[in-house]
């Protein structure tokens, strides 16, 4: 069975290299540009493996301007508070019960 599983594995990776190599993904100019940047901020770090990771990680979702104050920046912010996280949780629902009824 394993030997099987470590075939179809290999018989895949070899098909999505072939394919990948036949139908590379090239940055556009704003993430040749962000390329750079992390460049320099990472002067030890591979360009073509950040590259790689960027191509098939799926993007940050962004975040809606309307809930942005109820998201937590950062833990001197009360992130462990269960006060804070109730009150917010809490004012999540109204906005939500609000904008069924509206």
């Amino acid at each position: 069975m394993r030997k099987e599983i470590e075939e179809s594995f290999r018989s895949a990776l070899e098909a999505f290299i072939a394919w990948q190599t036949e139908n590379p993904i090239v940055p556009t100019e704003e993430q040749d540009e962000d390329l750079c940047e992390w460049c320099e901020m990472n002067p030890d770090g591979s360009p073509f493996a950040e590259w790689q990771r960027r191509m098939y990680l799926a993007p940050e979702p962004e975040v809606q301007e309307e809930i942005r104050d109820l998201l937590l920046v950062n833990i001197t912010e009360g992130f462990f508070k269960p006060e804070v996280l109730n009150e917010r949780l809490a004012e999540a629902y109204r906005r939500g019960q609000k904008s069924v009824h509206a």
